[in-house]
């Protein structure tokens, strides 16, 4: 069983989607940071939007957090 597994063994789009929104916000920064030093070798200024970048991240992490904690009340109920 994988990341990309529930806990029954099935397929999880809600883990796939997350994966991907991560990944995604991290190839951004990581992008973003090499564009930064090639750019300031020649003059230009460009600004890392941190924030931006961040927020895109903590949005995948937040959904599969939010999604195991509703998994963990129903369990209780």
């Amino acid at each position: 069983m994988g990341f990309l597994h529930d806990d029954k063994g099935e397929k999880s789009l809600m883990r796939l989607i997350t994966l991907i929104i991560v990944l995604s916000g991290l190839l951004w920064g990581l992008i973003e940071v090499i564009a930064y030093i090639i750019l300031k070798k020649y003059g230009i200024d460009f600004d890392i939007h941190e924030t931006l970048i961040l927020t895109t991240i903590s949005i995948g992490v937040t959904g599969k957090g939010t999604q195991k904690a509703i998994e963990m009340l129903k369990k209780k109920e």
